[in-house]
């Protein structure tokens, strides 16, 4: 089984991705602040998951998240959806 590095990392400024990994799959998710509003590319799985994504980058960034972009209706994708709440005022998929 390939392992994977996972958490919460900031590889650029204004770049923030987070990986999970269970027993069967491996998902990412990213966000991408500017200086006025920040786009997040895709959920995971569980609410818990993106609830702690959010989280963590709110610690990282005080940039509002105002966008959601869902790359496909896979379940590791767009479950934790729900966690959006007020993360988010526009939802668009690809």
């Amino acid at each position: 089984m390939m392992q994977w590095d996972c958490g919460f990392f900031q590889p650029d400024r204004g770049i923030y991705t987070y990986i999970t990994s269970g027993i069967t799959m491996m998902s990412n998710a990213g966000i991408i602040a500017g200086t006025d509003a920040a786009l997040m590319f895709d959920t995971f799985i569980t609410v818990g998951m993106t609830k702690d994504f959010i989280s963590s980058y709110r610690e990282a960034s005080s940039v509002p998240i105002r966008y959601l972009v869902l790359s496909h209706a896979h379940g590791d994708r767009v479950h934790g959806g729900i966690a959006r709440g007020s993360a988010a005022s526009e939802y668009h998929g690809l």
